[in-house]
């Protein structure tokens, strides 16, 4: 999720508690976190977001039962890992893609946000079919 790439909305994290490092640049949301931009949503039991020197978020680790959401995908981890330089989200812990009739399962999922692109290791896919 480069920052830039989804639009001009602004983002907005809601979480009931926050902690906030003013010399590290870092912040960690607690307590069920919900993150929007747009059509881009995010939620997780926790949030931590550092950021670089103009302010920018420049990594974002969610952690416990995080779901993402872009329509027409839904992916889901326990841990998710972003580079928001280069749009590169990893989920680990039974990482799930879902798109429609379509289900990818792996060790480790890798989607470019920037891309559309989903990159799995162990992978499993699941086609219904109507």
């Amino acid at each position: 999720m480069r920052v830039e790439s989804l639009g001009s909305e602004p983002l907005v994290v809601t979480a009931p508690r926050s902690s906030w490092e003013l010399g590290t640049r870092a912040a960690r949301f607690e307590g069920g976190v919900e993150l929007t931009r747009g059509a881009f949503s995010l939620s997780c039991a926790s949030l931590e977001l550092s950021f670089d020197e103009q302010g920018r978020i420049a990594t974002a680790i969610a952690r416990g039962s995080v779901r993402v959401e872009r329509a027409p995908w839904v992916a889901t981890g326990q841990t998710g890992t972003l580079d928001a330089a280069t749009g590169l989200l990893v989920l680990e812990g039974e990482p799930l893609v879902s798109d429609g009739l379509s289900t990818l399962t792996g060790e480790r999922v890798e989607l470019f946000l920037d891309q559309e692109r989903v990159d799995c290791q162990e992978c499993r896919l699941v086609v219904d079919l109507p």
